[in-house]
Formats: C-alpha cells, sequence, structure tokens
C-alpha cells in the first residue's frame, strides 16, 4: 500500500458519485451500473468499496493482462495479503500440453485462501471464469494445513502426496517432487518460491523451515504451511486404466501416447470428462455474499463468446482428421462454460459494472475522470503541459515506481515554479477525478515509457547442471544468457579445423544454440 493512494481512497468518501454508491449497494440493489471510470480509477473503486463492505469480491476482466494490470493496481491500493490473482491456465483450446505448475499453484492458492472464508479480491479474466477447475469439496479433501507443535501420521503426509501426483525423487529440487530422509519430508508445492523441509520427532512437527535448492539447507522458518493439489484435476492411474479399458485398442494407445510419459499427463484439460471426473467452475468456489465486478462487460462478453467459438472451432478441426484420436477429447461444453452458462452464473450474484462510457439514463452512478494521456519525451513539451494541468486548477501528482525515478523526475522538473507532488506509488495508468481537482499522473506514461510489470519471481534459484548425462532430449533447460530452451542432444560441430562435442538447445522460432 502506498501513502498517496490511501489518502485519495479517504478523500473519494466526500464525493457525490462516491455516495450514490454507497446508497445502491446498502439499498441491496442486484446490478449496479458504474460510468466514466477512466484508467486506474477502476480500481480505486474497487478497492472503495472492499474496504467500504469488508467482503469477499471477484473482478472479471476482458484479457489476461488487463487482469494483471487490475490485480497490481488493487495490490497498490489495499496491500497484497488481500489481492490474489487467478490466472487462465495458458494453454490453447485442445493443445496437448501440461499447464505450467506455477500458475496452477496461483489458481489453488488463490482458491484456498478463499476457502478460508477471510475478505479478500480475486482478479480473473473471462478466459479463467471458463475454465473448469478443482470442485471445492475436493480442494478442502486434498489440501493439509501443517503447523508447527502439531501431531501428524507421517505416514498420511506420505500417502497425500503421492495421491496428490508430487513425484517422489532422492533429493527435492523441482516444483511438484517430495522426498523423504528418516524424519524429514522435503516437498515442493507448486505455490511456493522454495521447498518446504518439515522435520518431525515422533508425530509431532518440530519445525516448518524453507529451504535452498541449491545448497539444499533451511533459508527460513515458518509456523505453519499448506500443502495444495499438485494439478487441478484430482485423478490417479486407475482413473485412466479403467477409460483406457473402455477404448479401443487403437484409441487406448492414442490415449497413452497423448498423455506420454513423462509424468505431466499431457492434454488432460480435454479428456477428464470422458474419464469420469468431477470439476467446477469459479463461481462455484464464491459465497452468496461475493460481489463480483465485471470490467468493461460488453467486451467481457465478446470475449466470452471467442474463447468458446475457438474452442469449437479447435475441436471441429481434431473431429476431421483421418483418425479417431478425437474421440479421445471431450466437447467443449463439457469443459468450458459457454456464454449463456456464464450469464446464468453471473446472476446468481450482485454485480457492479464498470465502464469507461456511461449515459444518464443506464448508469446508475456516473465519475468523471479523465485517462492520462502519453505527453511527449521532449521535456519542454511535458513541462508546459503540466503548466496548462496547474493553471487549469488541477493539483499534481506525479506517481514514481522507486526512489530513484522520483529523484529523476525531480531533477527534471526542478525549475517549475508551482506545487508538484512527487510519490512513489505503482499504478499502470493514471487518471484525474474532476471532482478533486487532482491528477494522478504515472511518471512513464509521461515519458512515453511502458511500465514493467513487477512480476513475482517464483524461483530465486536454480540447480546448476554438472554433466550433460543427466539430460534427456526433450528436456528444457535455462541457459544462464539466453533463457528457457529444449535439449536436443550432443551434436559434434567443426570449429576452426577442430571437431567439438557440443550441447543442441533449440528455442522459438527453430533457432538453434549450441553450447560447447
Amino acid at each position: 500500500m502506498f501513502m498517496i493512494l490511501q489518502k485519495l481512497l479517504k478523500e473519494i468518501e466526500s464525493l457525490n458519485p462516491v455516495g450514490k454508491l454507497d446508497n445502491c449497494l446498502s439499498d441491496g440493489k442486484k446490478q449496479v451500473n458504474i460510468g466514466g471510470l477512466s484508467a486506474s480509477s477502476k480500481a480505486m473503486v474497487v478497492a472503495h468499496v472492499f474496504r467500504k463492505l469488508l467482503r469477499p469480491m471477484l473482478v472479471i476482466s476482458t484479457e489476461s493482462e488487463t487482469a494483471e494490470r487490475m490485480a497490481d493496481d488493487l495490490k497498490a491500493f489495499l496491500g497484497d495479503g488481500l489481492v490474489y490473482l487467478f490466472p487462465a491456465l495458458g494453454i490453447s483450446p485442445y493443445e496437448i500440453r501440461a499447464p505450467h505448475m506455477e500458475i496452477v499453484g496461483q489458481r489453488l492458492l488463490a482458491l484456498y485462501n478463499l476457502s478460508c472464508g477471510q475478505p479478500m479480491v480475486i482478479v480473473a479474466p473471462v478466459e479463467a471464469i471458463l475454465e473448469k477447475t478443482i470442485p471445492k469439496r475436493d480442494l478442502s479433501e486434498y489440501s493439509l494445513r501443517l503447523e508447527r507443535g502439531k501431531e501428524l501420521d507421517r505416514e498420511k503426509l506420505i500417502a497425500l502426496l503421492e495421491r496428490l501426483n508430487y513425484q517422489r525423487s532422492p533429493m527435492t529440487e523441482m516444483l511438484g517432487e517430495y522426498s523423504v530422509r528418516g524424519g524429514i519430508i522435503d516437498f515442493f508445492a507448486p505455490k511456493d518460491e522454495d521447498p518446504v523441509r518439515i522435520e518431525f520427532f515422533g508425530d509431532v512437527i518440530e519445525s516448518i523451515r524453507h529451504f535452498s535448492v541449491l545448497t539444499q539447507r533451511s533459508t527460513s522458518q515458518v509456523e505453519s504451511t499448506v500443502i495444495l493439489p499438485r494439478r487441478e484435476i484430482i485423478f490417479n492411474d486407475d482413473i485412466i486404466e479403467r477409460y483406457a479399458h473402455t477404448l479401443d485398442e487403437a484409441q487406448a494407445q492414442a490415449l497413452y501416447i497423448t498423455l506420454g510419459d513423462n509424468g505431466d499427463y499431457d492434454g488432460l484439460e480435454f479428456i477428464w470428462p470422458n474419464m469420469g471426473v468431477n470439476m467446477a467452475n469459479l463461481f462455484e468456489h464464491l459465497s452468496q455474499q461475493t460481489l463480483v465486478f465485471v470490467d468493461e462487460p460488453g467486451l467481457c462478453d465478446g470475449q466470452a463468446e471467442s474463447v468458446f467459438e475457438t474452442a469449437q472451432k479447435r475441436y471441429k478441426s481434431l473431429c476431421e482428421k483421418s483418425d479417431e484420436s478425437y474421440r479421445l477429447f471431450a466437447k467443449p461444453e463439457r469443459i468450458y462454460l459457454d456464454r449463456h452458462m456464464f450469464d446464468l452464473e453471473l446472476e446468481r450474484f450482485r454485480v457492479v459494472n464498470l465502464t469507461v462510457s456511461y449515459d444518464d439514463e443506464r448508469s446508475d452512478v456516473v465519475f468523471h475522470t479523465r485517462a492520462q494521456e502519453y505527453f511527449s519525451s521532449n521535456m519542454s513539451f511535458v513541462k508546459g503541459r503540466l503548466a496548462e494541468l496547474y493553471q487549469q486548477g488541477y493539483k499534481l501528482n506525479i506517481l514514481c515506481e522507486g526512489p530513484s525515478q522520483k529523484e529523476r523526475i525531480g531533477e527534471l522538473i526542478d525549475d517549475l515554479h508551482f506545487p508538484i507532488g512527487l510519490h512513489v506509488a505503482r499504478l499502470s495508468s493514471g487518471f484525474a477525478i474532476t471532482e478533486l481537482k487532482q491528477w494522478f499522473l504515472v511518471g512513464n506514461q509521461m515519458f512515453t515509457r511502458f511500465r514493467k510489470r513487477h512480476y513475482i519471481k517464483r524461483f530465486r534459484e536454480g540447480v546448476a547442471l554438472s554433466s550433460y548425462n543427466s539430460l534427456n532430449p526433450g528436456d528444457f533447460v535455462v541457459h544462464i544468457d539466453y533463457g528457457i530452451g529444449k535439449f536436443l542432444g550432443l551434436e559434434t560441430l567443426v570449429v576452426d579445423g577442430r571437431k567439438r562435442d557440443c550441447l543442441a538447445l533449440l528455442y522459438l522460432g527453430n533457432d538453434k544454440l549450441y553450447v560447447p
């Protein structure tokens, strides 16, 4: 949270539109339409309502990028611990690939925190809303909170990790792995940045610590942690075997080829309905007290139709193939919410629509905000524009990403002879509130720069490769300079007239890197 944004939330309480909004919500109005909200002012309104009502809230955004921006803006207003992003799985319809475990971890962590019943805000793009996820009952059954000093049967913990498809290994180094050494159990849950070490004294949890994957040494001690599933689909090999027995020999072979033998079970997100596995949608995890915000409902409706139509087209193309492997995959309506079901689910909740445009007849509440323009990289133009805004009677606030940017902008505008507030606060886009006669300008936008999003670093370190013998063709590796590539194998090249053995790595666009 940033002080300037906390002050802003206090100041808007006196505005007439805020009073109207509060009245609409207190009167129990089923749907509230708010217009005139530009840029990050939408997050400002959501933050105000959250502080006022202190109840669970869901914000639906058009796309993943807008959802990420909304989540970041809400964290700036409310703080990290109250806002959770529920991202889309990140795989195209009928793409034979498992979702990244980091994404699964984010989704499950959001659902788990939601199940705890505490007031919080979930932000999700439309695509994530349409995708099925773990049922609420399964999440409760297959989640386990571990607390220091509490009793727990060590074998019960191991059995749970096995049931959740964590892979047992001699040493825990990768997401989804666990290892056992006497009274110590290590595991690396997809929601965590670092693996966790549980040390038992008899049946009592003596300590819970995070540790380094590189040194295997403890880095910090915590009082509790939560084990969540490795995948949103709860299944085991017996379920796959039973499904395979319902298929003919060619289809069964196609099933095993599709799922692969690397433990990731590729394509499972589009096969599970045929296996008799139950799944749910995000709405089923929400209590009736949840208030749902829809950011630009017209665009969200269009996106919902687009996602489902894409799935239908992809399924149709699978059906047109000469083989019958398409029979493995469920129809789109069994995998996704369609537009009709999306609307039906929304009708169960009180909804607040957030839009830039407005009209006096349809809008229950109208704010008068203006989106920040991109000024120019020309400093004389920037200073002239700031002077114009000041002469129009606006109080000017410039929001800087950090102390260094604050200092740099301060030096650039030092010769201006009117007050400008410089603050460290991160918003995705600036705006003005006409009623308050205040501008909240984002520093990067002033100089035609796009804000670099601050991603959470999922791994603080990795395991260095000691020998290429530990690699198999198809394994993914991370080059310290070039990032993630796929290991193709060992190739011999002639360099300066001499033969040299090199590791061949494949990158996007079929680019190859040869590492001696």
